[in-house]
């Protein structure tokens, strides 16, 4: 659909509702990425297919993934007969061929904003940001970010949807949000040089204000160690599971966490309410191994268009926080630690009484490409 109009979606009376809004469906990326992805056929893939139908036994899922791709995602998501174990009925699956430059949906496709209660819009719409590949050239994951850049618009008009287009550097996976008034950030991400450089603070609150309808912007310090990539993404460290409620990783110690919880004891959201702070106890630390290197290497593998290079040794950023909120249900990841994936579940669900907790197993996989679950994901709101 076109561009909306001059007007931005808070003039309009829409905002970006809580990620517990009941969905019409979720948007989800492909893994393909020879120079980030280990093997991806072989590791990732099954994994993906497990959260795919697991996504799926709750709502409506689209899977994007590139032409070259399409007949493999079609032979695993879309089987001629019913699994075995029930999990996927097929009718709730569709795969769109869409070229990305690699699979994080969370931060390439569009915010979904709704009407609220006064000055009505037509529909549900989404906000189309400004992305550099986390970082822009130089210091992002990548160089070459101009197919992830259409990604919004073309969902959009897959969808048929109005679409706003928000100059600010922005991604999906920076943010949290009650549907109430306020959202939560990083200073590490939001504020960095390499986003929107000369921008301050008070310019950066304001662009939230007018493209996402919020009115209080709670600030953490940090994201969790680890995090290099998206340079602190909060949805590694901190995420809301209600209004006045939110999840926080959890790691004794750790700088990240300890000023966090010290800025969300203090904070009040945008109603006026102190925050409930339930901590969800990190796993053991989790490193890339040799094994875990990616088959292509890309340094040499695609010259300048290659990913930034992945490491031996360094620490991943393994976080429970990193989960979808499907409908009736939180998808979370299992890092393959019993001890800590169930007491991670068993906190949630003591949380969320009301919802189904399913746990992913082999998520580590996913988190060798730099994010998890809630990254791979987008939700799309439901209206009316």
């Amino acid at each position: 659909m076109n561009d909306s109009s001059s007007k931005t979606p808070r003039q309009q009376g829409l905002y970006l509702p809580a990620e517990w809004h009941p969905h019409v469906g979720c948007w989800i990326g492909w893994p393909e990425r020879a120079d980030n992805w280990p093997q991806p056929s072989r590791r990732v893939h099954p994994v993906m297919v497990s959260l795919i139908h697991a996504i799926a036994r709750y709502e409506p899922v689209t899977v994007v993934c590139s032409a070259a791709a399409f007949a493999s995602v079609c032979a695993q998501l879309l089987p001629s007969r019913e699994p075995p174990d029930g999990l996927q009925p097929p009718s709730t699956v569709r795969i769109v061929e869409m070229s990305c430059n690699d699979c994080w949906l969370r931060d390439t496709a569009p915010l979904f904003v709704i009407p609220g209660a006064e000055l009505p819009f037509a529909s549900v719409a989404g906000v189309d940001s400004a992305f550099n590949a986390w970082g822009g050239s130089g210091g992002g994951c990548y160089p070459d970010w101009s197919l992830d850049a259409q990604v919004a618009r073309k969902v959009l008009q897959l969808e048929r949807l109005p679409r706003f287009v928000n100059p600010m550097v922005l991604e999906g996976g920076s943010i949290t949000v009650d549907g109430e008034g306020t959202l939560i950030t990083t200073e590490q991400c939001l504020l960095n040089a390499n986003r929107n450089p000369g921008w301050s603070r008070q310019r950066i609150e304001a662009q939230l204000r007018a493209y996402l309808g919020v009115e209080c912007v709670l600030w953490l310090p940090l994201g969790i160690a680890g995090d290099a990539d998206t340079d602190g993404h909060v949805d590694n460290l901190c995420v809301f599971l209600r209004p006045a409620c939110v999840a926080l990783h959890w790691a004794a110690g750790d700088e990240c966490c300890e000023r966090a919880a010290r800025a969300l004891t203090e904070a009040r959201d945008a109603r006026g309410r102190r925050l409930q702070v339930v901590r969800l106890t990190a796993p053991p630390p989790l490193y890339r191994r040799t094994e875990d290197l990616p088959a292509v290497d890309a340094v040499s593998a695609a010259g300048a268009q290659a990913h930034r290079p992945r490491e031996a040794g360094t620490l991943l950023p393994a976080s429970y926080v990193n989960f979808y909120r499907a409908n009736g249900a939180v998808i979370m990841p299992a890092f393959g630690h019993a001890a800590s994936d169930a007491a991670a579940r068993s906190a949630l669900q003591e949380a969320l009484p009301e919802v189904e907790m399913v746990q992913i197993e082999g998520a580590r996989e996913i988190l060798l490409g730099g994010g998890n679950i809630h990254c791979l994901t987008q939700q799309q709101p439901q209206w009316p």
